[in-house]
């Protein structure tokens, strides 16, 4: 599973939005994920999801959250088939 896969399962039990470093220590709990050799897995979430942001628009599977700095599930995002 990627990091983004991860991220996405764990903001659909948070409405409310949580940040890359409370993302990823809910990732790490539910061993959704394992870091590789990089040493700042939470600015390479930060990233991907903003890119997943800027090129898919509300297709995405993420959006900017109440808060600054927090993400949520897009609740406009539909799954393939």
């Amino acid at each position: 599973m990627s990091i983004l896969d991860a991220a996405y399962l764990v903001l659909q039990d948070f409405p409310a939005g949580l940040n890359t470093k409370a993302i990823l220590r809910r990732i790490f709990n539910k061993e959704l994920w394992r870091p590789g050799t990089g040493t700042t897995p939470d600015a390479t979430l930060y990233a991907g999801i903003i890119r997943e942001i800027a090129a898919k628009g509300e297709a995405a599977r993420f959006a900017r959250g109440p808060v600054k700095g927090t993400f949520i599930a897009n609740p406009l995002y539909k799954p393939a088939a």
